[in-house]
């Protein structure tokens, strides 16, 4: 049989799974349930299984330590810094995804104790291994992705469409970039790009304190957004 002369690495997957929550950008965590870092928050994630993608294991992860749908899984990062994780030489594959809070139910799994949203600007002091550094990245892995739908990028799933289901007005869209994004933009001239380019009226308004507003989707025939 091969030998392989050369050290081998353990492979993993961490997950930055981002949502709206009152108009706040939040990221979901995991609190530890096992060593290292017992009962420290992190990222949800965890090791390649033998015969398994790291695409797979990703969403695998993100569902048994969340109870999440690991959908859109965009990769952004590799992480690799030697003693980045106590227990031995692992590489971390790190992932972004989104998704609308009112159809999530959280549910903690095996190793995590617990799951929890929490504010992008408000995270925890202390987080396991290197997971600081890699939320800074998925933030900002998110709002270039969010500038693709400016820019008609079709090859990409643009993940602000994920955080407000299956329709939303064109405010609520524009609201949820320019949240992700950090600041405002032209209102006339993001409208005519992304109804122009990805959208479609689906013939109902939505109603609230303001006046009712015309309700959109995805156009189906769009590549590329529909996972």
């Amino acid at each position: 049989m091969f030998e392989y002369e050369f050290p081998r690495p353990a492979v993993a997957a961490d997950i930055a799974a981002f949502a709206l929550d009152n108009g706040k950008l939040k990221i979901l965590l995991v609190r530890r349930g096992v060593e290292p870092f017992l009962g420290e928050w992190a990222l949800p994630g965890g090791f390649v299984l033998e015969d398994e993608t790291i695409e797979a294991c990703a969403a695998r992860e993100l569902r048994e330590e969340t109870g999440v749908d690991g959908e859109s899984l965009i990769q952004f990062g590799i992480y690799s810094e030697p003693g980045r994780d106590p227990r031995k030489w692992i590489i971390s594959i790190a992932y972004v995804t989104a998704v609308h809070l009112a159809q999530v139910v959280l549910k903690s799994g095996t190793d995590a104790a617990a799951a929890e949203w929490f504010s992008v600007d408000q995270l925890p002091a202390v987080l396991a291994f290197d997971h600081h550094d890699i939320i800074k990245d998925a933030i900002e892995a998110l709002r270039n992705n969010a500038l693709l739908l400016e820019r008609q990028r079709r090859d990409v799933p643009v993940l602000a469409f994920r955080l407000l289901g299956e329709t939303f007005s064109l405010s609520a869209l524009q609201a949820a970039v320019e949240v992700i994004v950090g600041n405002e933009r032209d209102k006339r001239n993001f409208r005519k790009q992304v109804v122009e380019h990805w959208l479609e009226p689906t013939g109902t308004v939505s109603t609230g304190r303001h006046r009712p507003a015309l309700n959109y989707r995805l156009r189906p025939k769009d590549p590329g957004l529909h996972e």
